[in-house]
C-alpha cells in the first residue's frame, strides 16, 4: 500500500487537503500583500542580497511607489505604471525599467552591461552601480510624470 505523503495520524483526506489549501491560501496572501517581498524570500541569499539592494535604491528614490506586478513580474509601481522590476534569469539578473527609451537615455552608464529593448542584464559579481540604478529610476519617474499630465 502506498502512503499518502502529507498523511498524518487520525486526519482524514479531506482534513489534509484542507490543510494544504490553507497552506496555498496563505501562499497566495504573502503574494497579493507584497509580491516583492515574496518573490525575495524564494531567491537564494547571494541573488536576494543583490536585488534587494537594487530595489531599496528605487524606493529610496520613488517613495510614493508602491509593490506590485507588471508583465508578471514583481515591480514598484509608480501612478499605476510599472517603475522597475529586478529578476533573476537563468543565466544572469535583468532589471526591467519598462521602457526602453529610459535604458537609451542612459546608455552611456550601461557600458559593460548586456542590454536589450527592455531589459539591463548584469550578475551578483558584476551588479548595476548605485548612481546607475537611481538614474534609471529617475528617468523612469520622469517618464511616467510626462505621460499622466
Amino acid at each position: 500500500m502506498v502512503e499518502d505523503p502529507g498523511f498524518c495520524w487520525g486526519e482524514s483526506r479531506p482534513q489534509r487537503y484542507a490543510a494544504r489549501m490553507n497552506d496555498a491560501s496563505r501562499i497566495a496572501a504573502a503574494v497579493a500583500a507584497d509580491p516583492i517581498r515574496a518573490y525575495l524570500d524564494a531567491l537564494r541569499p547571494v541573488e536576494r542580497t543583490v536585488i534587494e539592494h537594487v530595489i531599496d535604491l528605487a524606493r529610496e528614490e520613488a517613495p510614493e511607489a508602491v509593490a506590485g506586478v507588471s508583465y508578471s513580474m514583481p515591480a514598484l509601481l509608480y501612478r499605476g505604471s510599472g517603475l522597475v522590476a529586478v529578476v533573476r534569469r537563468a543565466k544572469f539578473l535583468s532589471y526591467y525599467p519598462f521602457s526602453g527609451k529610459v535604458i537609451a537615455a542612459a546608455a552611456s552608464d550601461l557600458t559593460g552591461f548586456e542590454c536589450t529593448s527592455g531589459a539591463i542584464h548584469f550578475s551578483v559579481a558584476s551588479p548595476l552601480p548605485d548612481a546607475t540604478v537611481r538614474r534609471l529610476v529617475r528617468l523612469r519617474l520622469e517618464e511616467i510624470d510626462a505621460t499622466r499630465h
